[in-house]
C-alpha cells in the first residue's frame, strides 16, 4: 500500500466530517422517534418520513465508508510481518539474519532472480527452489500413495443395534422390576372384596466394565507418516472395543465384563430334535414357545455357518423353508416370517450347543454406556525409547433383564 493511501488527513478535516455525521445521526434519531410515536398513535407510519429515514441512511453509509475503509487499510497494514525488502539491520538483527530475512521477502515476492542481489550462497539458493528435484524436489514432494490403507474384515457382533442401550454417569445403573402379580377375580354383588396379594418388584443391577488398549509409537513414525496417525489409532481403537464388547454382550461372564445372551441361566431353551444340528420342527418349536408379544417383533440370531444350514432346510414337498422366492423379488429374508442378523460369536451348530436365538432382544438385554471412547496420548512414559504411549478406555455393562423375551435352541434331540 502507497504512502499517499495511509496519509493522515488534518484535524479540521477529520472535526468536518465528524460533526457530518453527528448531525445526520441526530437527524436520524429525530426522525426515528417520530415514526415510532406514529406506530404508537395511529398504528402506521408518515410515508414521507419513512423515506426521509431511507435517504439519511443512504447518507450515512457514504460517510462512514470512508472511515471503514481507512480502519480496514490499517489493520493490514499493522498485521504485515516485518519481511523487509533490503538487507539492511533492524532492531534486534544481525547483519546476516537482515540479509537472509530480505532475500526471502524477495524470492516470496518477486522470483529466484532477484536473491542474488542479496549476496545469498548458492547452496542457500538451493533450499528455496521446489521446482528442481536434484537440489531438492525428491525431499519437498513425495511419492504419490493411496491413503486408504488395507484391512481384513473385523467380524463384530451386532447386538448392540438390538438391544436396549442406556447412557449413565455411574458405575452401576439400576433398573426396577416387577418380580410377581397377583390375580384379579370375579365377585357377586354386595359381596366382600379381599386383597389380591402378590404383587412384588425387585430390581436389575447392571456394573460397568472398563476396557482398555494401548499402542506405542515412535516420534519418527508419527513426524514422517502421510497418514493422520492419531484419526487412525481413534478408529482402531473404536473397532477393537466393538469386537471386544459384542463377544461379551454374547459369552460375557459376568466378572469384569458385561453379562452374555448365553450365560444367563433364566434364559430358556428349546431342543432342534436333531443331535448336532437344526431342523425345520426345531425352529417352529423355538418360534412358537416365544411369547406372542415378543415373537410379533422378534429376531433370530446365528453365526453365518448355521444360517447356511437354516437356507438349506426343505419342507416335505422340497421346498426350501426360507423364502427364497421373497429374495429374488429383492425382499429382505426372513426366517419363518422375520428378520434375521448373523452374529458371529454366536456358537456353531454342534453337540449341546446353542446356535441359534429367537426373540425381542431390546426387552430382553440392556446395556449401559457409562464412558464413550477416550483416547489418552502419552509423551512421557515411553520417553526413554522415543515413543509416544496412546492408551484408550471405554466402560460398558450389558446382562439379560427379562428373560422372558428371548430364547434359544439347543442341538440336541427331544426327550
Amino acid at each position: 500500500m502507497s504512502e499517499e493511501t495511509l496519509a493522515e488527513p488534518t484535524l479540521g478535516e477529520i472535526r468536518g466530517q465528524v460533526d457530518e455525521v453527528m448531525r445526520a445521526v441526530k437527524e436520524h434519531n429525530d426522525r426515528n422517534d417520530t415514526r415510532i410515536a406514529d406506530l404508537e398513535k395511529r398504528g402506521t407510519t408518515d410515508p414521507l418520513n419513512d423515506e426521509a429515514l431511507t435517504r439519511i441512511d443512504a447518507a450515512l453509509d457514504a460517510k462512514l465508508k470512508p472511515f471503514e475503509e481507512r480502519t480496514a487499510a490499517l489493520e493490514v497494514a499493522g498485521n504485515r510481518p516485518d519481511l523487509g525488502t533490503t538487507a539492511s539491520t533492524t532492531a534486534g538483527d544481525t547483519p546476516e539474519a537482515a540479509k537472509q530475512r530480505a532475500a526471502l521477502s524477495a524470492w516470496l515476492r518477486t522470483d529466484n532472480t532477484n536473491i542474488t542481489k542479496f549476496d545469498v550462497m548458492p547452496i542457500e539458493t538451493k533450499v528455496l527452489n521446489t521446482y528442481d528435484d536434484e537440489s531438492s524436489g525428491y525431499l519437498l514432494k513425495p511419492a504419490d500413495f493411496d491413503r486408504a490403507i488395507i484391512k481384513d474384515v473385523t467380524d463384530i457382533s451386532p447386538l448392540r443395534q438390538f438391544a436396549r442401550v442406556v447412557p449413565v454417569s455411574a458405575k452401576t445403573f439400576v433398573q426396577p422390576k416387577r418380580t410377581a402379580s397377583f390375580t384379579a377375580v370375579w365377585v357377586n354383588e354386595g359381596a366382600s372384596r379381599s386383597e389380591t396379594t402378590g404383587l412384588a418388584y425387585g430390581q436389575e443391577e447392571i456394573s460397568n466394565h472398563t476396557m482398555v488398549a494401548r499402542v506405542d509409537i515412535t516420534h519418527e513414525m508419527i513426524r514422517d507418516s502421510g497418514y493422520p496417525l492419531e484419526a487412525i489409532l481413534r478408529e482402531e481403537f473404536a473397532e477393537q472395543f466393538a469386537k471386544l464388547e459384542g463377544t461379551a454382550f454374547v459369552n460375557g461372564t459376568g466378572s469384569l465384563q458385561p453379562e452374555g445372551i448365553s450365560v444367563n441361566a433364566s434364559v430358556g431353551s428349546t431342543n432342534s430334535e436333531a443331535a448336532a444340528t437344526l431342523t425345520g420342527d426345531g425352529l417352529i418349536a423355538l418360534q412358537m414357545a416365544v411369547n406372542g408379544r415378543y415373537a410379533d417383533v422378534g429376531r433370530w440370531f446365528c453365526r453365518r455357518a448355521t444360517l447356511a444350514i437354516i437356507r438349506k432346510l426343505k419342507t416335505g414337498d422340497g421346498a426350501y423353508l426360507m423364502d427364497w422366492e421373497g429374495i429374488v423379488r429383492g425382499a429382505a429374508p426372513t426366517i419363518l416370517g422375520r428378520p434375521y442378523t448373523e452374529c458371529p460369536d454366536i456358537a456353531a451348530a454342534d453337540t449341546d450347543t446353542y446356535p441359534l436365538y429367537f426373540g425381542d432382544l431390546r426387552r430382553a438385554y440392556t446395556i449401559t454406556d457409562r464412558l464413550g471412547l477416550q483416547l489418552q496420548r502419552d509423551p512421557f512414559s515411553g520417553a526413554d525409547t522415543g515413543s509416544i504411549v496412546f492408551r484408550a478406555y471405554r466402560a460398558v455393562g450389558g446382562q439379560i433383564v427379562q428373560a422372558e423375551a428371548i430364547r434359544k435352541q439347543k442341538c440336541d434331540v427331544t426327550e
